[in-house]
């Protein structure tokens, strides 16, 4: 159960990432108090990079781990951790420290989750019980993260968020 949860989210991941979902015209509007879309929250933001030397594992810290009820994370490849909680609920952060955001083919729903830009994307690739957010952190780089809840998509987004708003606070 658990291996297939990991692949599921690996595939959510997968899926959002390659482009599979359908291109809707439209204008990103930013959430209030956030800056433009497409830009970062601070204007020194660009000039670090601040994934560079970061493990994937580290970007949560043991405290936040707790306050989430999420188990220690596991390392997945060079770039991914997966955390799991209680019931197969869990959530995999990967790390693009030399890709910048806005190349996605899917941007999403602005969200604030703290100093960095953050996206929230419903139903990635169509997958019912999972949402992803979208952490840029700076005009190279920047976190993708999915959640999975079973079927309940909106129990993964309050996940994701709240996963969000601890990185964001770790690497800000």
């Amino acid at each position: 159960m658990r291996r297939s949860r990991s692949l599921l989210v690996l595939a959510c991941s997968t899926a959002l990432l390659s482009g599979c979902s359908a291109v809707e015209a439209g204008t990103p509007v930013p959430v209030e108090g956030s800056s433009s879309p497409g830009t970062t929250g601070s204007a020194g933001q660009d000039e670090a990079n601040p994934l560079e030397g970061v493990a994937p594992c580290d970007v949560l810290t043991p405290e936040a781990e707790v306050d989430l009820g999420l188990e220690k994370g596991e390392q997945v490849g060079d770039l991914s951790c997966d955390w799991k909680k209680a019931g197969g609920v869990g959530v995999l952060v990967t790390l693009f420290p030399e890709d910048g955001s806005g190349d996605l083919p899917e941007q999403g729903s602005p969200v604030d989750v703290g100093t960095f830009d953050a996206y929230l994307i419903e139903r990635p690739g169509g997958d019912e019980g999972a949402c992803s957010l979208v952490m840029s952190t700076s005009s190279s780089s920047y976190l993708l993260m999915t959640a999975v809840n079973g079927r309940q998509t909106e129990g993964a987004c309050e996940l994701v968020v709240s996963v969000g708003e601890q990185v964001d606070d770790q690497l800000s």
